[in-house]
């Protein structure tokens, strides 16, 4: 593969066995000695998954800990044809691709607690109105079922009157029939 290639020819390159230049454990210095005008010692210190750079036991960022190996020439076991630009670029866009998915799962979840908590306040809002509304139906239904009473007694008492007025001419009728 092509990582096995690389690491052949960076062996090859600083005369180490491809397993010395392997990272075997998750923290510790990896010290690395440049001449140029003074001995310089550059180590990355890998702690969990990430990682910290220094420079003469001075800690520096990951630009400033590549500007420099790369101004002393130190990226010798790196072809000049761009690998190593593309290798920093492809791990700065997968860095930012991280960053980005995770400020958007968390804006997203941060909306749907927005959206979770403006339901459940509407919610409240209906069952308030629910609430105030049983009063006023209350009301409103008492004074129709008083009305309707009322009509209704009305109705009985010119009912009654019809019946009564019946019965009497029914009794006249009948007493001069009889008589």
């Amino acid at each position: 593969s092509g990582k096995s290639t690389l690491m052949a020819a960076i062996s090859f390159v600083v005369a180490e066995k491809t397993s010395n230049l392997c990272v075997k454990k998750s923290e510790g210095p990896h010290p690395w000695r440049a001449g140029g005008g003074g001995e310089r010692t550059f180590t990355r210190l890998i702690i969990g998954s990430s990682s910290e750079y220094q420079i003469d036991n001075k800690v520096v960022g990951l630009s400033e800990y590549s500007e420099e190996l790369e101004r002393l020439d130190c990226w010798l076991f790196f072809p000049r044809s761009g690998y190593r630009q593309i290798a920093m670029v492809k791990a700065e866009e997968g860095t930012q691709f991280n960053y980005h998915r995770k400020k958007n799962i968390t804006a997203e979840r941060k909306e749907e607690k927005e959206e979770a908590e403006c339901y459940q306040q509407l919610k409240d809002e209906v069952a308030r109105a629910h609430v105030q509304l049983q009063p006023f139906k209350l009301y409103h239904t008492k004074a129709e079922l008083e009305k309707l009473n009322r009509e209704l007694s009305q109705r009985n008492r010119e009912d009654r009157k019809k019946m009564d007025h019946i019965e009497e001419e029914l009794k006249e009728k009948k007493k001069d029939l009889d008589g």
